[in-house]
């Protein structure tokens, strides 16, 4: 047992270097929202203050793989453009079901609206959270 517990890589999996990515796959937009939102934390002045690689690197977005900047899992899925995403991880997305009513089935014939968005998490959150709040009474 204990062998198993050495040989294990002791790195986060969202730290994990995803092959075939590089900076180019980095939503600009999504870049720009996440230092949007570090403007008001604590430490903003030194994040804001750093290159665009210095804080996809800092925020642990990018790693060194095999001599060449590759994108984390967590960079893919947080700063990832939309064909990055589908090309290294196709399965990932965020659905939300809107069910209309307070019965889960009030219409069997449109039982509930799902919405189906692939992105960087740092653009699509606030997009469903607008969501939500709009169908908010």
């Amino acid at each position: 047992m204990s062998g198993l517990f050495q040989g294990r890589d002791a790195s986060p999996a969202d730290r994990s270097p995803i092959p075939g990515t590089s900076g180019s796959d980095i939503d600009p937009r999504a870049l720009e929202e996440c230092r949007r939102l570090k403007k008001n934390t604590q430490y903003a002045s030194e994040l804001l203050a750093l290159s665009d690689e210095q804080l996809l690197q800092c925020l642990n977005a990018t790693v060194k793989y095999e001599g060449r900047v590759a994108l984390t899992l967590a960079g893919l899925v947080l700063f990832g453009k939309f064909t990055a995403i589908r090309q290294h991880l196709p399965m990932i997305r965020l659905d939300y079901i809107q069910v209309t009513g307070r019965d889960w089935v009030a219409d069997p014939a449109a039982r509930h609206e799902t919405v189906e968005k692939i992105g960087a998490l740092f653009l699509i959150i606030p997009e469903l959270i607008d969501r939500v709040l709009e169908n908010v009474p």
